[in-house]
C-alpha cells in the first residue's frame, strides 16, 4: 500500500487551490500506487476497491483520466455503487463539519472542504458512471446552498463543485447543463476574487479569477496548463485554429488563434459573448462530429437555425460593440462596410433591403444562392468573400428571428454555413479590434 507521504500532487481546482494532503476531511484518499492498481478505499478501512488498470493519463489532466473511463465487471462496479451511495450521507456530514469550522471572514479553506467531494466522483467516472458523478455533485452544491441559507451572511465559495459539476456534465454529452454549471463557477470565481480584494485591500486581487480553471475554459486557453478539463480545451482549440486557417486561405490573412483569443475571447468586458461563442462551438463541432443521417425534419431545421442564430448574436454584439451603435445585424452591416479600414463600398443598407426582400420570397434559393458564390449586388458585381460571409449571417439572423419551418438548406449545407458564421466572427475581430 502507497504511504500518505507518497500521495501524487492533486489536480488544480477551480478556485486554483491545491488541498493539503493533511486535512479535517479524511473520509476517502485516492492511492495510486506505481504498479497496475490504483486503489480508492475508506480511511476506516471498511471496504478496497482495487481497480485492474490505471486509468491512461495523470492527476493533472483529468480528461484522459475520466473521459473514456476503463471498463470494469459488472459485480465490481455495482459493489462500487451501492457502497459509494452509502457513504455520501456521511461526507455531506462531514462537509457540514468543515464548513461549520471554517472562519467566518476570508475564503481561507473553502476549495480544500470541497476539494475532498472529489473522491466518489473519480470512484463514479473510473467505473463509467458519470450520471451518478453527475449526481453527486448536484447533491454537493445543493448541500452548500442550503448551508449557506442556514447561515445568514456567510457565503461558501462554490467554484470548485460548479467547475467539476460542468465538466461531467459536458463529459456526460449534456452541453447545456455543462455551460451553465460552467459559467457559474466563473461567477463564484469573480464574486470570491472581489470579496478577497476588498478584504485585503488589494485591488489587483479582483482580477484573479481570470487566471482559474473556469475562466480559462471560457476563454479556450489552451497555453495554460493548470486546469483540470485542459483536454477538452485543448480539443476544441484545435477545431477553431482549423477554422481559422480556412478564413486565413480565404481572405489572405494571417490572423491566428493567439490574436482572436487576445482580442476578443480574453477581453473582460466581452466574457458573456465570448462564453456564448464557446458554447456555440461546442455544439458545431458536436453536430459536426455526429451529424445523424436522415433526419430531414421540422425539428433539426429549429435546432440549427437556433444554433446558427446564436453565433449571429454574437456578431451582433461585436458589431455594437465595436462600433458604438445599437442597431441590429442588417443594420450595423452598412456601417461596418464604410469603415475606412473595410472599405466595402457596395454593401449599403439599400443592398441590405434588398437581400431581405429576396429572401423572405424564397429563403432557401437565396441562401443556396448566397453559398454558392453566385449571388450578386444590384450592380451585378459579386460580393468579396469576407462581404459574403457577413451576408449569410444577416440571411440567417432574420430567418432565426421570425421563422419557424422545416429548411433542408439549414442542414444540408451545414458545412459551408459554419464557415460562412465563423468567418464573419474572425473578419469582426480581426478587423475591427
Amino acid at each position: 500500500m502507497t504511504k500518505k507521504e507518497d500521495l501524487p500532487e492533486l489536480p488544480v481546482a477551480a478556485s486554483g487551490v491545491k488541498p493539503e494532503a493533511e486535512s479535517g476531511l479524511g473520509l476517502f484518499t485516492n492511492v495510486c500506487s506505481t504498479s497496475s492498481a490504483s486503489v480508492f478505499r475508506i480511511d476506516c478501512g471498511e471496504w478496497e476497491w482495487h481497480q485492474s488498470e490505471v486509468i491512461p493519463g495523470n492527476s493533472q489532466t483529468g480528461l484522459q483520466d475520466h473521459s473514456t473511463p476503463a471498463t470494469h465487471s459488472v459485480d465490481i462496479c455495482a459493489s462500487v455503487l451501492s457502497q459509494s451511495r452509502q457513504r455520501m450521507q456521511s461526507v455531506l456530514g462531514d462537509l457540514t463539519q468543515a464548513w461549520d469550522q471554517l472562519p467566518a471572514d476570508g475564503m481561507e479553506g473553502h476549495d480544500e472542504t470541497f476539494w475532498h467531494a472529489t473522491a466518489l466522483w473519480q470512484i463514479f467516472m473510473a467505473c463509467a458512471m458519470p450520471g451518478e458523478a453527475e449526481k453527486w455533485w448536484t447533491a454537493v452544491i445543493r448541500h452548500a446552498l442550503a448551508w449557506e441559507s442556514m447561515h445568514a451572511g456567510r457565503r461558501l465559495h462554490k467554484g470548485t463543485p460548479y467547475y467539476f459539476a460542468g465538466v461531467t456534465a459536458i463529459l456526460n454529452g449534456n452541453l447545456d447543463r455543462g455551460f451553465l454549471l460552467m459559467h457559474q463557477a466563473v461567477e463564484e470565481d469573480r464574486v470570491t476574487c472581489e470579496t478577497i480584494a476588498r478584504a485585503t485591500q488589494d485591488a489587483s486581487k479582483e482580477g484573479d479569477y481570470l487566471k482559474l480553471p473556469a475562466y480559462l475554459f471560457v476563454t479556450l486557453n489552451s497555453e495554460a496548463q493548470d486546469q483540470f478539463f485542459k483536454g477538452k480545451v485543448d480539443e476544441v482549440a484545435e477545431y477553431l485554429r482549423s477554422r481559422i486557417e480556412e478564413y486565413n486561405k480565404a481572405t489572405g490573412r494571417a490572423f491566428t488563434l493567439a490574436d482572436f483569443r487576445a482580442r476578443f475571447l480574453a477581453q473582460p468586458q466581452m466574457v458573456d459573448e465570448a462564453f456564448a461563442f464557446v458554447f456555440a462551438l461546442y455544439r458545431l463541432k458536436a453536430f459536426e462530429d455526429d451529424r445523424p443521417a436522415g433526419l430531414e425534419t421540422v425539428f433539426r431545421s429549429i435546432y440549427l437555425s437556433d444554433l446558427y442564430f446564436q453565433i449571429c448574436r454574437v456578431l451582433e454584439c461585436l458589431l455594437q460593440e465595436e462600433l458604438g451603435r445599437t442597431n441590429m445585424l442588417g443594420g450595423l452591416l452598412p456601417l461596418l462596410a464604410s469603415e475606412a479600414r473595410v472599405g466595402w463600398k457596395q454593401l449599403t443598407h439599400d443592398e441590405i433591403e434588398v437581400l431581405k426582400k429576396k429572401c423572405q420570397a424564397d429563403f432557401d434559393g437565396m441562401l443556396r444562392l448566397l453559398l454558392s458564390h453566385k449571388y450578386a449586388y444590384s450592380s451585378g458585381a459579386g460580393p468579396s468573400p469576407a462581404e459574403e460571409s457577413m451576408l449569410v449571417a444577416s440571411t440567417l439572423r432574420n430567418f432565426g428571428a421570425h421563422r419557424i419551418e422545416q429548411m433542408l438548406v439549414l442542414g444540408e449545407e451545414f458545412l459551408s454555413i459554419r464557415r460562412h458564421l465563423i468567418n464573419a466572427i474572425l473578419t469582426t475581430v480581426d478587423l475591427l479590434s
